[in-house]
């Protein structure tokens, strides 16, 4: 569909006769870096670790499962910019595309139900905008916002869940940053 729609120059390790054959993480980057292509892939924790090992590459593009073809590739497309280059680059496609969508106006998904209202936009309602490349990708695991969710004690639920991201930013800006922020 990304070349169908939206004409990118892609190829797939199904069309090559690779799929399914059980190749291994490092030579799929290793083949897309010897033809110069990005990989567009649904194994994020692998292909994190090896852009994280900083070897040579022209892009890595993490897209979410998805059964909805179409939706994905709209998800990919709404995150690559055309013009830039993605040499050596990380992108996560949902979150650049979310991203863009918060910063203007959102729609309400049901105009007729009194719970759904118009968002104006993270721009207009902070006075800011968001980047869509963060400064920092600060990970949080699905087990420990499930830990957090699922108690009886209502206080500890909020105050729990909002310490699994608020924490990590603090020490990242305590340890690594130049910023101020108040918490």
């Amino acid at each position: 569909m990304l070349r169908d729609i939206y004409g990118y120059d892609i190829t797939s390790t199904h069309e090559q006769g690779k799929s399914g054959r059980g190749i291994e993480d490092q030579k799929v980057l290793s083949h897309a870096v010897a033809n110069e292509r990005a990989v567009i892939t649904q194994n994020w924790k692998d292909f994190e670790h090896l852009h994280a090992m900083g070897g040579k590459h022209f892009g890595i593009v993490l897209c979410e499962v998805d059964a909805d073809i179409a939706r994905q590739a709209k998800n990919v497309h709404g995150a690559l910019d055309p013009h830039e280059s993605f040499h050596g680059e990380l992108i996560k496609a949902r979150l650049k595309r979310w991203i863009r969508t918060v910063n203007g106006p959102v729609m309400p998904k049901e105009a007729d139900n009194p719970n759904h209202t118009l968002f104006p936009g993270f721009t207009a309602v902070f006075g800011a905008t968001l980047p869509p490349d963060p400064v920092v990708f600060l990970p949080v695991a699905p087990e420990d916002i499930h830990k957090a969710l699922y108690q009886a004690d209502r206080y500890q639920v909020i105050h729990q869940t909002v310490s699994i991201y608020a924490d990590p930013i603090v020490e990242f800006v305590r340890r690594d940053s130049d910023t101020t922020i108040d918490l």
